[in-house]
């Protein structure tokens, strides 16, 4: 059976900018859960007890939205860890993939029945250590079916760090500075679904609000990879039945 690609577009997020409630770290708001935003994660109370064991509850309340798919990014779960949704929506985001040789999690996605929902309930208990979590996308799933992916490319990422009232480049480990790396991917279309298929990834650009707003790729749903990050232009080139993205 071919891969299918999923992705979320930031119009069809039920989670995007929701109401999220519970109990977070001193200094951490539990809305960053939600907010679109890597960069601010959300940090669950401390662990305790020996060994170390943390969890985090939290409530999201956020906008009607047909869902199938839900991506956890930028988290620190041990990989025996599972992270549950419910009220709202059932699904396990799990664990079990192993970390990537750099020792980072892998981050994770679930794709499921799709059902209307408004919210959920996100719990998470065992953990070693404090439970962070950058970012939760719940929202409608979106598919490339029989669209074989043709090249999966990274550029090296670019970081901005100030120097007095310039900026320059650097390395991304400097002061502790994140940065975006540039994913490009393709994929290859058969002629008579070629317009549906341009169709569908220019509202996905669109959706993005000129690379504003964050969305996330599964390229493959056979394999753990999954990309959260915002769409920032395509292409599309017709040789043979080629589509470029």
């Amino acid at each position: 059976m071919a891969a299918v690609s999923h992705y979320l577009r930031p119009d069809r997020l039920m989670t995007l900018d929701a109401t999220v409630t519970g109990t977070v770290a001193e200094s951490y708001e539990a809305a960053w859960l939600c907010d679109g935003r890597l960069q601010y994660p959300v940090r669950g109370p401390a662990a305790s007890g020996s060994p170390a064991s943390a969890s985090l509850s939290l409530s999201i309340a956020g906008t009607s939205r047909l869902c199938g798919l839900a991506v956890l990014a930028n988290h620190n779960l041990d990989d025996d860890v599972d992270a549950t949704l419910s009220n709202g929506i059932t699904a396990t985001l799990k664990g079990g993939s192993g970390d990537r040789p750099n020792q980072i999690p892998w981050n994770r996605w679930v794709s499921f029945t799709p059902v209307m929902a408004d919210g959920c309930d996100l719990s998470v208990s065992g953990n070693s250590q404090d439970v962070i979590i950058g970012e939760l996308l719940i929202g409608q799933r979106f598919d490339l079916s029989d669209a074989p992916l043709i090249n999966l490319s990274h550029e090296l990422p670019q970081y901005a760090i100030p120097l007095g009232a310039e900026f320059a480049a650097g390395n991304g480990y400097d002061k502790g500075m994140a940065g975006g790396r540039l994913l490009e991917f393709g994929y290859i279309v058969e002629d008579d679904a070629l317009e549906d298929a341009v169709d569908g990834l220019r509202a996905w650009e669109e959706a993005c609000r000129n690379g504003t707003l964050p969305s996330a790729l599964v390229p493959d749903n056979s394999k753990p990879e999954v990309y959260f990050g915002t769409i920032v232009g395509f292409q599309c080139e017709q040789i043979g039945a080629v589509l470029n993205h």
